[in-house]
């Protein structure tokens, strides 16, 4: 799912919020995840997941294609760990007793359009 998927999607389960207004929700909540981040923060949403940063320190490698010995940069990366909730809803089928929070193959007929594998009709 894209950000305009996502903006779309919140449109249309919501007839009272029109589009433009959609987008800046979904505009505003990233905004906000970006700045925690930025600061050093950690951003938790309950049955979904948590992201953090994870720190790399500066490190010694080398080019693959000449050999030389190359210094790579400290550097922070955004790490993401799913919750237990959204690991059960991803791992069970879709009539298991698991409650539902939010239902991100809602309106979708063909459920390897959202994950793009066979194996979910299998």
């Amino acid at each position: 799912m894209t950000k305009s998927e996502l903006i779309a999607r919140l449109a249309l389960r919501n007839p009272q919020v029109d589009v433009k207004d959609a987008e800046s929700l979904v505009n505003t909540i990233v905004d906000a995840m970006k700045n925690a981040l930025r600061n050093g923060d950690r951003v938790e949403i309950r049955h979904f997941g948590s992201f953090s940063l994870s720190h790399h320190k500066l490190r010694s490698s080398r080019n693959p294609k000449s050999g030389k010995k190359i210094s790579v940069p400290a550097k922070s990366v955004p790490h993401f760990k799913a919750g237990k909730t959204l690991r059960q809803r991803v791992d069970t089928p879709e009539n298991s007793n698991i409650p539902t929070i939010v239902s991100m193959n809602a309106g979708r007929s063909d459920p390897t359009e959202e994950t793009g594998t066979a194996a979910a009709t299998a």
